[in-house]
């Protein structure tokens, strides 16, 4: 975010008058600084809480992504495999989300980057509006330089325009009400805070969702609870509905999964 040069400045549509993450994190970690280096050298337990804080304040930083604040790689990385031994030892159900924005590269092309960038905001924002504390939300970059993902992390996001939202205690199918409710808030929010998507494809700005639900029958890594629900996004984005939903099931009998598309809250289920 560009530092105040005392003029009026113009605010975009939807664009935020909050500082960003990365700001907040910069003017903290100055104030921290300030406060030990002004603390007397016979105070250390002020020095101690002063670097203990910037410590936590540089892991934050290493496990989440500036523009959201959401999980990035290295976190979910981090995350997914505790929650995914959690699930085996408990029987509590596991589910992800993987949402793909639509048009978003060519939002990115036709209009701008910045434009993108309030696309991404949007789709962040009805994410967090709408999930609870207890599930885990991330952003994949794939233009991060550490592109892989370590076998003791959590990750974020897969491309550009996709998230990943962890649902601690839902199955596939009430992971589908809650991608439905984040679809439907995306749509609410969207003609107000990204007017220009409307205008310039005729059409409202929505998005697609991968399901999957973790079964440790098959998903012996996370890597491949990841991968499952990044093959039933790719299915959603070839559908012709714009806001489709595609879940990956795993058929334990046959020991196979299966990629099924929504019709409301039905799975279509193959002829047979």
């Amino acid at each position: 975010m560009a530092e105040s040069t005392g003029e009026a400045e113009i605010k975009k549509p939807g664009e935020s008058t909050e500082p960003s993450k990365e700001v907040e994190r910069r003017k903290r970690l100055e104030e921290l600084f300030e406060t030990y280096r002004n603390s007397a050298p016979e105070d250390q337990q002020q020095r101690n809480i002063a670097v203990s804080t910037v410590e936590d304040m540089i892991y934050q930083a290493e496990i989440t992504e500036p523009d959201t604040g959401f999980y990035n790689k290295k976190g979910l990385a981090e995350e997914l495999p505790r929650l995914m031994a959690l699930a085996e030892q408990t029987g509590i159900p596991l589910s992800i989300l993987y949402f793909d924005g639509r048009r978003l590269k060519e939002v990115n092309n036709k209009l701008s980057f910045e434009k993108g960038d309030l696309v991404i905001d949007t789709m962040a924002k009805a994410i967090r509006q709408t999930t609870r504390k207890s599930d885990i939300q991330a952003r994949i970059n794939p233009y991060e330089e550490t592109t892989e993902l370590q076998p003791q992390h959590i990750a974020t996001r897969p491309g550009g325009d996709e998230f990943v939202v962890i649902l601690v205690g839902n199955d596939q199918y009430q992971a589908v009400s809650v991608a439905r409710r984040i679809q439907d808030h995306i749509q609410e929010i969207a003609p107000q805070l990204i007017p220009f998507y409307q205008e310039a494809f005729g059409e409202e700005f929505t998005a697609r969702v991968g399901i999957a639900q973790y079964d440790p029958a098959i998903d012996k890594d996370y890597k491949t609870f990841l991968d499952r629900g990044d093959q039933a996004i790719k299915l959603a984005k070839e559908q012709k509905i714009p806001d489709n939903i595609c879940v990956n099931q795993y058929n334990p009998e046959t020991k196979t999964s299966q990629i099924l598309p929504m019709k409301g809250l039905q799975l279509i289920l193959p002829e047979k």
